[in-house]
């Protein structure tokens, strides 16, 4: 029996393809299947489709509920594999109504958009990052012009935070086709793996005599900035605060933050924890959380480092985690790139913990507000409304905020 969702009524049969380029465990990729999770739950036969299968990394856990299909065999070489691929791809788009790209870059991006236009059917893509910087980080020179150009012709882009619309508009597409949808968590479950009582009932404290510890997390890229928080742990260290700092994550600039971490000297205090599976138990028994990203759009570590009650320090570096913390509310907010001011932030927290502390108590009724169920719904109602593609005038969606 289709579930019923909070305003009473099941959701309109519409059945959304999402479109990955593999299950590599990210953000984006967790944010995208935990979509199809959301909407299978509401009764929407929603599916995820893979273009690569891939088993050299970490990849994202799939929730039983959600299928997933693969368009190429295991570790294939996808320059030889990508026609028959779109071929697939193109039946699976004709037996759905709307087609979804998780990420705005990568081979999903690509592939989803010429599927979709190959079985008529309609195109969007969710919008997780700043355009620019994701298209110049991730996607190769000689592929940039055909992202740009079907960004510039989706029938919906779909923003998680309002930084990121400018961007979107700036590369092409009309503004009445780009929608704002914040991002939102499941609560219960992230405290529940992290082993965290319901909200509301104090968690065991730290056991005396150990050192404080400080925690960041996410994918090990340049967005990230994961070098200035090694080198604010070691001016804090540098001040006479003993802490420890654990970074959580892999990803290809592993071995430049290495390398920092051997530059200060600071080998004996920092642990590249490396991908975990669960890292809800770390995060929430930490002392400090800290985002030391460059640029973010609304960031999934933020929302659960909120719902499991740690204090937070982050760079404003996007308007979501702004809206996040509420413009400090719930955190410490400094410049991005500020050595001084982070290392200051930490330093201050570790010092005299109660007045972030006193604000993370506030964390997980504030991420309860960005509930998942909420965004899932506003997202599956707009792919719902979307006409085909044809020579009719297509009907887009007001944007959401």
């Amino acid at each position: 029996m289709a579930e019923q969702m909070a305003d009473g009524h099941p959701p309109e049969d519409c059945t959304i393809l999402v479109v990955a380029d593999s299950l590599r465990d990210n953000g984006g990729v967790r944010v995208a299947l935990e979509y199809a999770r959301q909407w299978r739950r509401m009764g929407s036969p929603a599916q995820v489709v893979a273009v690569q299968d891939v088993d050299d990394v970490a990849l994202a856990p799939v929730d039983p509920i959600v299928p997933v299909g693969f368009l190429t065999a295991r570790n294939s070489r996808f320059r030889n594999t990508w026609p028959a691929a779109l071929g697939r791809l193109v039946r699976r788009a004709r037996r759905a109504d709307v087609v979804l790209a998780g990420s705005e870059t990568g081979i999903g991006l690509l592939l989803g958009y010429a599927a979709a236009r190959l079985a008529r059917r309609p195109f969007a893509v969710l919008v997780q990052a700043d355009l620019d910087d994701s298209i110049a980080t991730w996607v190769k020179r000689p592929v940039q012009p055909l992202t740009r150009y079907v960004h510039a012709h989706v029938d919906a882009a779909i923003s998680v935070a309002d930084s990121i619309v400018p961007g979107v508009v700036a590369n092409g597409l009309p503004a009445d086709r780009v929608s704002v949808v914040v991002n939102g968590i499941d609560v219960a479950r992230v405290r529940e793996a992290a082993a965290l009582p319901p909200v509301g009932t104090p968690a065991d404290p730290r056991p005396p005599g150990t050192p404080p510890v400080v925690v960041g997390q996410g994918r090990l890229s340049v967005q990230k900035d994961f070098p200035l928080l090694v080198r604010a742990h070691a001016r804090v260290l540098a001040a006479g605060v003993d802490h420890r700092l654990v970074i959580i994550g892999d990803g290809p600039i592993r071995d430049d933050i290495a390398a920092v971490v051997a530059e200060e000297g600071v080998e004996a205090t920092v642990r590249l924890a490396g991908y975990v599976d669960n890292p809800y138990p770390i995060t929430s028994t930490a002392d400090l959380f800290v985002l030391s990203s460059n640029s973010e759009g609304m960031p999934l570590t933020i929302l659960e480092a909120l719902a499991v009650g740690v204090p937070i320090v982050a760079t404003r570096c996007g308007t979501g985690v702004d809206l996040l913390l509420a413009d400090g509310r719930y955190g410490d907010l400094v410049a991005v790139g500020a050595l001084d001011d982070l290392s200051a932030a930490i330093e201050r927290h570790l010092r005299e913990p109660s007045v972030l502390g006193e604000r993370a108590r506030g964390g997980p009724e504030q991420a309860m507000s960005f509930d998942v169920t909420r965004s899932a719904r506003t997202i599956h109602d707009l792919l719902a409304g979307l006409d085909r593609p044809g020579p009719a005038r297509r009907r887009t969606p007001a944007p959401v905020s």
